[in-house]
């Protein structure tokens, strides 16, 4: 029924966006060496503990007009696009995804959140992130009908990712992609199988060369890798429930 659909809809994308909000925020605070599952969330600039009605998830960031309460500097932009992002991927999970599928698709959208969020402020994704993506990746890979097409999609991907990134340093003398983005991917492409792991890198891809071409970066400045690949990948693993 229609209104089932639209239930589950609003209530994914809630669920979504507080997810994001605290996938953001831990890597966020674990950049300030600070537990990032406990405690209370402070502002980024003056340290002010945030009350509840602040840590809304889109809301308090249109309240209070993108700015802390305290000290009225500009509340990162990286919050309420994240939370933005969760509540699309909440919504059309739990309204198009199977029953089954919500916990795997939800699971992976905050841990890509997180490192994206992470990638952005260090250049890095740390390992922990890229381990619990292979561990879920393998989860759904192995509930697909061709589970070793997964699994040779992933190693095809490490491998010619990997030897890519080798070459590439070797002739230009500079990064073009780092290891944490090989072993992020590893993870996505055994999620995603052979179909839709060449459309995710292909697409992660070419989103990375249009911001370069619009914001056109310092040259030499690095370029966090992951925001795109999870704008690639997490829509195309939806599809491969679906599909």
């Amino acid at each position: 029924m229609l209104s089932e659909v639209i239930f589950r809809a609003v209530f994914g994308g809630l669920a979504g966006a507080t997810f994001a909000s605290f996938a953001a925020a831990s890597a966020v605070r674990l950049t300030g060496r600070r537990n990032p599952l406990v405690g209370q969330s402070v502002c980024d600039h003056c340290e002010t503990p945030l009350g509840w009605g602040e840590t809304l998830p889109v809301a308090s960031y249109v309240r209070l007009m993108g700015r802390c309460r305290t000290c009225r500097e500009a509340i990162s932009s990286r919050y309420v696009f994240s939370e933005a992002a969760g509540a699309a991927a909440g919504a059309l999970t739990l309204s198009l995804a199977p029953v089954y599928a919500w916990a795997p698709l939800l699971g992976l959208m905050g841990l890509l959140v997180h490192a994206a969020a992470y990638d952005v402020l260090t250049l890095r994704i740390r390992d922990e992130i890229s381990l619990a993506t292979l561990l879920l990746g393998a989860c759904i890979a192995f509930t697909s009908p061709a589970p070793l097409a997964h699994v040779a999609t992933s190693l095809a991907a490490s491998v010619t990712l990997s030897l890519a990134m080798l070459f590439y340093r070797r002739l230009r003398t500079k990064a073009g992609l780092g290891f944490g983005d090989v072993k992020l991917l590893a993870g996505l492409c055994l999620a995603a199988g052979p179909v839709l792991s060449p459309l995710g890198i292909a697409v992660a891809s070419g989103l990375a060369l249009g911001w370069m071409v619009l914001r056109k970066p310092e040259v030499g400045k690095p370029l966090p890798f992951a925001p795109f690949i999870a704008l690639a990948f997490w829509p195309a693993i939806l599809g491969e429930f679906l599909a």
